[in-house]
């Protein structure tokens, strides 16, 4: 598996593999690399939460946030991220953890809901975002107060 840091640039280039462990390939690499050398004069490229004990054996969803406009550069793989992976500024535009290129895809998670996969290249079809607005548009036409949570 190659994982390399690029603190200049602030970017995370993932090769070789097809599956990235977020916790032990993504963040526990980035430590030891941190403690490498002099790479501790960069910027802190990510942070976690979760993880905690919730009893009865189990702990909380772990999740991971890219900081400092870090970025996760995939090219030319189809690599899947098993972990909950997001950037951590989520008042900018440019809040997707990736850069998918040359024929390569990523899938991951977002919170505990099902994978998602991105493509590069790839968007929805006319079709498809046709369909899309037709059902924005069905629910912008429901009163507010069916949105609200009943008792």
């Amino acid at each position: 598996m190659a994982v390399t840091f690029d603190g200049i640039q602030k970017r995370i280039l993932v090769t070789g593999v097809t599956s990235v462990d977020v916790q032990r390939d993504l963040y526990s690499g980035w430590k030891r690399w941190v403690r490498a050398a002099a790479n501790a004069k960069f910027q802190q490229a990510m942070r976690p939460v979760g993880g905690d004990s919730i009893g009865g054996g189990q702990q909380s969803p772990a999740y991971f946030f890219l900081l400092n406009d870090w970025k996760i550069i995939v090219s030319g793989e189809n690599v899947n991220f098993a972990s909950n992976i997001y950037c951590d500024e989520l008042s900018n535009s440019n809040t997707f953890p990736f850069v998918v290129s040359g024929g390569g895809a990523v899938s991951y998670k977002i919170s505990d809901s099902p994978v998602v996969t991105v493509s590069s290249g790839s968007g929805l079809s006319p079709d498809q975002d046709a369909k899309l607005t037709s059902i924005r548009d069905k629910t912008d036409t429901i009163p507010d107060d069916v949105w609200r949570y009943q008792r």
